[in-house]
């Protein structure tokens, strides 16, 4: 679980909810050469450009504190302790969309519902424009509500202005419109972000190492009242929901992203009409889960 996008796949160990201090991330070449290391690595007949160190001496390199491949299931590499939990940061973002899946088939979330419909606002107010957003926009992160977020680390420094952009129309990998989307499944099912995490996803699938107590909610800014749920997961936890999502598995009503979306929608969420440096590893494996 390298450190990169937001504040990482992973990498930060025995988490609590107290206040972590701000990420460092790779550069966005050594994070694609890392990431083409591992792929060479674990893949048969990949190719690689250029000689590489052995893969464990990369990630010993890189502050990874464990990595679990897997094959149809089976495990082919494994790298120290899967049961170690990690602070989950950009890569909460696919789990977010997860966790939406049950809520939307049973109709408990309608993904047309806008901003202004559901009465949502933030500090100092949103912009007409803004409120036009409906959730389908912010799970593909294209609100084209630039607000200032409660946590930093995402590509709002690139945003245009407030205002300019209608919802829909552009991606901006964006801490705000996940931040939101943690409310707003409150406030439309009636559950708590991680009490539903634990019932629709840890325990159906049997995840060994969650605990909701050492969940992490963050406010670090101020200046938004809607905060980041971030999580707190082992390495073999995560690629259990790897798995499942790999193979469009559909137990306890879970939902691939592509489907909940929609297939158009789906493949809006992937266009590349946006700087690939400004993704992050959370849009990442997102497209990851709508190609599979």
């Amino acid at each position: 679980m390298d450190r990169t996008g937001e504040s990482g796949i992973g990498g930060r160990s025995n988490c609590s909810t107290k206040a972590f201090p701000q990420e460092q991330t790779l550069p966005y070449l050594a994070r694609r050469r890392f990431l083409t290391t591992i792929l060479a690595a674990v893949v048969p007949g990949a190719v690689q450009a250029q000689p590489q160190p052995p893969l464990r001496e990369l990630l010993a390199g890189y502050q990874t504190s464990a990595m679990l491949v897997l094959r149809q299931g089976r495990t082919i590499f494994a790298y120290g302790d899967l049961a170690k939990t990690s602070y989950i940061a950009s890569a909460r973002k696919s789990l977010v969309s997860v966790l939406y899946g049950p809520a939307v088939a049973k109709g408990a979330i309608r993904l047309d519902m806008t901003l202004a419909q559901m009465n949502f606002d933030d500090k100092h107010g949103l912009l007409p424009i803004e409120r036009r957003a409906t959730i389908r926009d912010l799970l593909m992160a294209r609100s084209g509500v630039y607000h200032k977020a409660a946590n930093s680390g995402d590509a709002s420094d690139r945003a245009p202005a407030r205002g300019s952009v209608q919802p829909g129309s552009y991606f901006l990998y964006n801490n705000w419109d996940f931040n939101a989307l943690g409310v707003i499944y409150e406030r439309q099912t009636g559950r708590k972000f991680y009490e539903a995490f634990r019932d629709d996803i840890a325990a159906p699938l049997g995840l060994r190492d969650f605990d909701i107590a050492g969940q992490p909610v963050r406010n670090d800014t101020g200046l938004s009242d809607y905060p980041a749920y971030h999580l707190v997961l082992s390495t073999r936890d995560m690629a259990a929901i790897g798995q499942l999502m790999l193979l469009q598995q559909h137990h306890v009503g879970l939902a691939h992203r592509g489907e909940v979306v929609g297939d158009a929608a789906a493949d809006d969420a992937t266009a590349d009409d946006h700087d690939p440096r400004l993704l992050g590893d959370g849009h990442d494996f997102t497209r990851a889960l709508v190609g599979s």
